[in-house]
């Protein structure tokens, strides 16, 4: 088949209209049977292939679903897109994917665009960075196409989500540590204005004053906001709070990228892991198995996650996004504690 033959060509090689060369080739009866064979045939011989695209959205069916994530070099990220697209492909939809790069600009450009190609639903995995208006997903509910958040959701909206339960991974995350006989946490964060970072602050929290009473001598967090949370900031944030020669015994990163930094960091350092220092991320990436010293994660479950964000998704459309008109339902999935060497008293 060939994309750059075009209907045109079909009726100017069957010397008829391109209307009743669309006909023929929809099987409509207002065309004759010999007619309708003959343009049929010559389609054939020229390779004509139809848009599927351009069909879809005369039918106000364009087969798409919209995916927008913040980083698509981030393994996290990565394997999102990877289940979405696999789940989406399953209930016949083709996925159409942009980046926001953490930018609420780029966001809203690409809410537009989507609603440009007609997309049927939309899932968008929200930016790590402060967002103070949100107004243009308000277009998505004037123009019916539903919308289901990932991995968080802004506090703004009253909107569809499935994530995991943040707090409760980072609260169990920490008792663990706590239960290794570990005092002094410092928690690696992203922006302390993202509500993703205030969910699992709030479970480290919760877990330190738990413990308060009960164990001796008592148990203290100290919380640095990261700019950046890749690989080099875990590295360069955690040789600056190790050359202050603080009360710290544990580090607790918000993803495993940081905590694979911070572990070498230590170790280039001459900490002795898990032995002085106890290293833990978060995602249960394939690196946080890998490292020279395992590193100890909380597993978010991101194949179930995507599966029943478009299970929510594919339900929204078939009620035409009453969803997204103001009946907004949450899906919290429990997490997993990942316990591997890095965390374990010898």
């Amino acid at each position: 088949m060939n994309d750059l033959i075009t209907i045109n060509d079909v009726a100017r090689a069957a010397q008829v209209s391109t209307a009743t060369v669309s006909l023929a080739l929809n099987g409509n009866p207002c065309v004759k049977q010999q007619t309708r064979e003959r343009i049929i045939r010559i389609a054939k011989e020229l390779g004509y292939s139809p848009n599927r695209l351009a069909q879809g959205l005369a039918r106000r069916k364009s087969g798409l679903i919209g995916l927008a994530v913040p980083d698509i070099e981030s393994l996290y990220y990565g394997k999102i897109v990877r289940h979405i697209d696999e789940a989406a492909g399953q209930n016949g939809y083709q996925l159409t994917l942009a980046i926001s790069n953490d930018n609420p600009e780029t966001e809203r450009k690409i809410i537009g665009k989507f609603i440009d190609q007609q997309v049927e639903g939309l899932i968008v995995a929200p930016i790590n960075q402060p967002v103070q208006q949100v107004n243009y997903f308000q277009e998505l509910v004037k123009t019916k196409i539903p919308c289901v958040f990932i991995t968080a959701y802004y506090p703004q909206l009253k909107a569809p989500y499935v994530m995991a339960d943040l707090q409760a991974g980072s609260c169990v995350l920490a008792e663990h540590l706590l239960s290794q006989g570990r005092r002094h946490l410092c928690f690696l964060s992203g922006c302390p204005e993202v509500i993703t970072t205030q969910i699992r602050t709030a479970g480290l929290e919760e877990a330190v004053r738990k413990a308060a009473g009960r164990q001796a001598p008592k148990a203290s967090l100290r919380i640095i906001a990261c700019q950046r949370l890749d690989y080099a900031a875990g590295y360069e944030q955690a040789c600056l709070l190790l050359k202050q020669n603080l009360p710290v015994d544990a580090i607790i990163t918000i993803n495993d990228e940081m905590a694979l930094g911070a572990l070498n960091a230590a170790i280039s350092l001459g900490f002795d892991i898990p032995g002085q220092l106890a290293v833990a991320g978060y995602d249960n990436m394939i690196f946080s198995s890998a490292a020279t010293v395992p590193i100890t994660t909380v597993d978010q479950n991101i194949d179930l996650m995507c599966r029943q964000a478009v299970d929510m998704l594919m339900t929204m459309m078939k009620q035409s996004g009453q969803e997204a008109n103001g009946h907004p339902s949450g899906i919290m999935l429990e997490p997993r504690l990942v316990i591997r060497r890095s965390t374990e008293r010898p």
